[in-house]
């Protein structure tokens, strides 16, 4: 089922301000550098590997680049703000950060469907740039998704939202689940205490 352009309209909010952009890439080259040990993957690109790490509550993507000895591109999962801790412990919000030239060649996609591809399951942000929107809408051809208000100390389901008016839509705090591999609506909804009947 594709996305509901209503519930999409909801979240197409934002886009990533430059200087977070930036801080978010530096960051990345700093603690990479600051790493004892740096396992490089390669890539279909052979002048740029991926190192995989840990911040705090933070899983790091970084694509680094060993010609100049920084980091390129930058995908962060990062402990979503929610008021339940089941769902904070269960999923991740992506937030990610392409140097100009890297940019609109399916690194995004590569990204994400690495998070996915390893059991992690995402959740959107308040707000997306038209690009992140538009990869979600991809990823969904192919993904299972759907749709809660976190406002409440518990997650309410909303299945895929085509069936909710605008206004049944208005104050809620609306975002999108997209389960990794591995997981099922019925067993993310046990750990996360969300009822779907």
């Amino acid at each position: 089922m594709n996305f509901s352009n209503r519930i999409l309209s909801v979240n197409t909010k934002g886009v990533m301000p430059k200087w977070l952009h930036t801080r978010l890439l530096r960051n990345t080259t700093e603690e990479i550098n600051n790493l004892p040990d740096k396992i490089l993957t390669p890539t279909r690109d052979k002048n740029l590997s991926i190192i995989r790490y840990k911040v705090s509550d933070s899983i790091i993507f970084a694509l680094w680049s060993e010609k100049s000895n920084k980091a390129v591109g930058a995908f962060a999962l990062e402990m979503p703000y929610a008021k339940d801790h089941n769902l904070r412990a269960i999923v991740k919000t992506p937030h990610i950060a392409l140097e100009k030239n890297i940019q609109d060649k399916g690194w995004g996609s590569f990204f994400y469907n690495e998070a996915l591809d390893s059991g992690i399951c995402l959740m959107s942000d308040v707000a997306q740039s038209f690009k992140a929107n538009m990869l979600w809408r991809s990823l969904a051809r192919h993904r299972t998704w759907f749709i809660i208000d976190i406002e409440g100390q518990s997650p309410i389901y909303l299945r895929h939202g085509n069936s909710l008016s605008p206004e049944a839509l208005q104050g809620r705090d609306i975002r999108i689940i997209m389960l990794g591999k591995n997981w099922t609506l019925s067993s993310w909804a046990m750990k996360a205490n969300m009822e779907i009947a």
